[in-house]
């Protein structure tokens, strides 16, 4: 919190979460996500790389703190309804949904929470895209372009949907093969387009080391953000990592 804008995030903003391949970010986003909701917000978490059993199965482990073995004992899914009470006492909820990668567009995301809405009354204050860079944009003429073009595109339909429905996104994106061993992520190492990073409202980048990795800890870093603290390298939330349990929580 301290190193975000006065406020945290609001609408239309979208937040990109940048680091490199299999660093736990989606463990980290699921987190966030189950903060939002203890904090009464609706989360809707759009899947395009996992799987919805597995995002579910993920958010258990999270709210249970159990390995996925553990998760197997049928005994502990009484555990698991007393523990969801005080993540939607204050009204917060969470729908998870996947999309086929490099096929869905946003407005496929759109339309499924237009029909929630209609359904069931559900309109997000947060969306995550699991990972933005799987999504397309809406038109067919669009989606025949350069891919700069499509992910420039795809990062200003998103945050129109944030206008639309009155929330704000949260995002992981990928660094680029030259900053995978890098100890600190700075806006030149986005992976494919490093106007991600003027397009997006902020990003933060979670960076591990292997010896940090070994560890079981992680840094959140500021990268860029429109208002609130600059990037400087030592600036950094310190997290204990706790991957087989799903447990993500800052030192």
């Amino acid at each position: 919190n301290r190193m975000t804008s006065a406020g945290g995030f609001r609408t239309p903003e979208l937040i990109i979460l940048l680091s490199a391949p299999k660093n736990f970010k989606t463990g980290v986003l699921i987190t966030l996500a189950l903060g939002f909701m203890r904090d009464g917000l609706k989360v809707y978490y759009a899947d395009g790389e996992n799987g919805e059993v597995a995002i579910r199965k993920r958010v258990e482990q999270s709210i249970l703190q159990c390995t996925e073995e553990e998760l197997k004992n049928p005994d502990i899914y009484g555990q698991l309804d007393e523990s969801l009470k005080w993540y939607t006492v204050r009204g917060g909820n969470m729908m998870i949904d996947s999309y086929i990668a490099y096929q869905s567009t946003t407005a496929d995301v759109y339309t499924r929470l237009k029909q929630l809405k209609a359904d069931t009354g559900f309109v997000p204050d947060v969306i995550i895209w699991d990972s933005i860079d799987h999504f397309m944009p809406a038109t067919a003429e669009d989606r025949k372009k350069d891919e700069r073009f499509k992910i420039r595109k795809t990062y200003f339909e998103v945050i129109a949907i944030n206008k639309l429905l009155g929330c704000f996104s949260i995002a992981p994106s990928q660094v680029n093969r030259a900053a995978v061993e890098k100890k600190v992520f700075s806006m030149k190492d986005f992976a494919e387009d490093f106007g991600k990073a003027a397009n997006c409202h902020a990003t933060f980048a979670l960076c591990r080391t292997p010896e940090e990795v070994e560890a079981k800890i992680g840094r959140i870093v500021p990268v860029v953000q429109r208002q609130g603290v600059r990037f400087h390298p030592n600036m950094a939330c310190v997290l204990e990592i706790q991957e087989e349990i799903g447990v993500v929580k800052e030192i």
